[in-house]
């Protein structure tokens, strides 16, 4: 008997098992709402799109409602109570649960409606684009907050979107909505022991998302932004439709502009603290004058402009990379010696990092202080060529440098580049797009060239490596092949005697075609005696009359034969000062 009982047991067990793995998914439960009505209860039922909801109210069962469904019933004698049950059935789905026993009773307090507020919303990114020029920059949309108006503690909202969504509870606000669209939210409140409140509706809309340099308002000729509730931030003027000059009657930024410390908008006054991204790109100003409740500068914020002259005050302590990058013009650049943060010492007309001697942005004027190592990122660059700082066509960096940054000379106009025996590293495309770049005098203290340090040079000729080891290295010389150009093949790369074997099987330096070694100071110092005078020449001179094998250095020009141009190319060499 005891066997017949445990096999039964186990086949019910299985059968359950079986059915519990085939039950489908539930439908949601649908939600009842009894708005308060003179003459009558106007019972409206909701449920998910499609689904359709059976219920009973009283005992009475109603006729099939789908999605949103309505019942209109007499009012009830204060005396009576009101039993509703439904549930709802959504094809493929399960039916929801029964709703308990929906008691409703004149003498019960309904909860209280919350509210749904619907504000702007102001959103700043913070990402900068290298390659193009990015908009988007301020976005307005919405903010959606509920307040939840029931005193009782036990009041929990729910909210859902557009009539179809799930129904949400909890404290989840607010909620900040940026995309274009048509929008709906729905909202009601629970409490213990009351009627739920009457489901409030707000419908909005937000037309365009493409907030291209947005505003808030202009005062005094120059655009604002809300940064808080007491800040502003000087903003672009806004473009037109095609994004070719201002609207309406605004105008670019020119002449000599002076921001405010403050500006009373509306009654209210507010501190200027911020340069906005792109606030004076492409404007045609001179002078810019910044007052002390000015703490940060945003990237690009003078960006491809005509900017001539800056003062940077004590008060600001924030500067971003490209701030000032593509300003050509630039002449004067001076920090303020009580900031904190900047300096601009020996009035070098350069923006320097105190705390790490870091050289952040240069203008046509800079002389680099001897005591300051590093080059950094952008300082010197432009985003496109010839916006970085003009430089002499024969540029030397003073013996002081270790470092260059990362696009530290991006786009200038220099045709020779002579590098110190100090510089250990040159960061990615530090001077790649310099289109007159032609001749590179690398040191025997470099160890590493980050990706593309010379790329897209179009008219590259001559680079010499000292280094006996040659340095890390990828994609030196970069080229796009614009117009059939390709660097590798065009410039002959010149190294030590005794290091070409290694240059010549090394995976990126191997890659040059031409490879030619030198002795001494480098090319041209025929006889090796670490200097290049007169005495090169002469012997090179008589290298070629004398019919002998010519050795591989004396090729000072680099085009893989010597012949009498070496020679003249030598002295022009010599009267260079070289």
């Amino acid at each position: 008997m005891k066997k017949e009982l445990l096999i039964l047991l186990m086949l019910v067990t299985a059968t359950e098992t079986m059915r519990a793995q085939n039950v489908p998914e539930h439908t949601n439960e649908p939600l009842i709402e009894i708005p308060e009505s003179e003459e009558a209860f106007d019972i409206n039922f909701y449920a998910e799109d499609g689904a359709a909801i059976n219920a009973t109210v009283n005992g009475e069962t109603l006729d099939v409602l789908y999605g949103d469904g309505c019942k209109e019933i007499q009012k009830i004698d204060d005396e009576q109570s009101m039993n509703i049950e439904a549930y709802a059935q959504e094809t493929g789905k399960a039916q929801s649960e029964v709703v308990a026993p929906y008691y409703v009773d004149s003498a019960m307090e309904r909860t209280s409606a919350p509210t749904i507020i619907l504000e702007d919303y102001y959103e700043g990114e913070e990402d900068s684009c290298y390659y193009q020029l990015c908009y988007n920059r301020y976005r307005f949309g919405k903010k959606i907050t509920i307040v939840n108006n029931d005193d009782d503690p036990s009041a929990i909202i729910f909210y859902r979107w557009n009539s179809n969504g799930e129904w949400i509870s909890g404290d989840r606000f607010p909620i900040q909505i940026i995309d274009e669209g048509e929008y709906a939210i729905e909202a009601y409140a629970q409490a213990e022991g009351k009627i739920p409140s009457t489901p409030v509706r707000l419908d909005f809309s937000i037309e365009d998302d493409d907030y291209d340099w947005c505003f808030n308002f202009i005062e005094g000729g120059i655009y604002y932004v809300y940064l808080s509730d007491s800040t502003l931030m000087v903003c672009p003027p806004v473009p037109d439709d095609m994004g070719t000059g201002p609207v309406g009657n605004s105008t670019w930024y020119i002449g000599d502009i002076v921001v405010p410390r403050t500006v009373n908008h509306r009654g209210k006054t507010y501190a200027v603290t911020e340069i906005g991204p792109k606030a004076f790109s492409s404007c045609s100003e001179k002078k810019v004058s910044l007052p002390n409740t000015i703490t940060r500068i945003r990237y690009d914020a003078f960006i491809n402009s005509t900017l001539t002259e800056i003062d940077i005050s004590a008060s600001v302590t924030g500067i971003d990379q490209t701030a000032f990058m593509g300003t050509p013009y630039l002449e004067r650049l001076h920090v303020d010696e009580g900031n904190p943060v900047y300096d601009s010492r020996e009035n070098c007309n350069a923006i320097i990092v105190t705390a790490t001697k870091t050289l952040i942005q240069a203008c046509k004027t800079t002389v680099i202080p001897s005591s300051v190592p590093i080059i950094g990122q952008y300082a010197f660059g432009g985003d496109i060529w010839p916006m970085g700082v003009p430089l002499p066509d024969v540029y030397a960096l003073p013996g002081t440098v270790t470092t260059i940054c990362d696009q530290a000379f991006y786009a200038c106009n220099m045709k020779k580049l002579l590098i110190p025996n100090s510089v250990i590293s040159i960061g990615e495309w530090s001077f790649a797009s310099c289109y007159n770049l032609e001749s590179v005098d690398l040191p025997e203290s470099l160890l590493k060239i980050g990706m593309g340090g010379f790329g897209f040079n179009r008219n590259i000729k001559r680079m010499i490596s000292r280094a006996l080891v040659p340095p890390d290295a990828s994609e030196v010389v970069y080229s796009d092949e614009y117009g059939g150009i390709n660097n590798y093949e065009q410039a002959t790369l010149f190294v030590p005697a005794e290091s070409l074997e290694a240059y010549q099987t090394h995976e990126e330096w191997g890659r040059f075609t031409h490879i030619v070694p030198f002795i001494g100071a480098g090319p041209g110092d025929i006889n090796g005696d670490g200097s290049i005078a007169i005495n090169d020449a002469t012997n090179l001179i008589d290298m070629l009359l004398g019919g002998e094998e010519l050795p591989a250095y004396a090729d000072v020009n680099g085009d893989s034969e010597v012949t009498i141009k070496d020679v003249t190319d030598l002295i022009d060499m010599m009267l260079e000062g070289h």
